[in-house]
């Protein structure tokens, strides 16, 4: 179980998995980071306990609707869209139901508004 977590300035790696009580392995193997640092407002997974949930809001494709559009309109990156969507293929169809994270209620804190 995971938590979607926004970095603010000063967060590193090593202070969240040290405040929320994981490992670097964990963290690890929830993001796929190229890079040890992170950006301010970067949005990652931390290890959580089953007393916390992630929602997703359910969209249907309409005309034309690329992943590109969905990740600029909810400010997601394509890790998370791929992620909760368990994509087979780039594309999406019309009338195909995707899932966009739109509220994180954990022990982590709620970082996000409902967008």
């Amino acid at each position: 179980m995971s938590s979607l977590y926004k970095t603010k300035p000063g967060d590193t790696i090593h202070k969240i998995i040290e405040k929320y009580n994981s490992s670097f392995k964990e963290f690890e193997q929830l993001n796929d980071l190229k890079k040890f640092k992170l950006l301010k407002g970067q949005k990652v997974f931390i290890p959580t306990t089953n007393n916390s949930s992630i929602k997703l809001k359910e969209l249907m494709i309409k005309n034309n609707e690329t992943i590109d559009v969905f990740i600029s309109k909810y400010k997601i990156s394509y890790e998370e869209f791929k992620y909760f969507n368990n994509l087979l293929q780039l594309i999406l169809e019309k009338n195909q139901g995707i899932n966009i994270v739109y509220q994180v209620i954990s022990p982590v804190a709620n970082e996000f508004e409902d967008e």
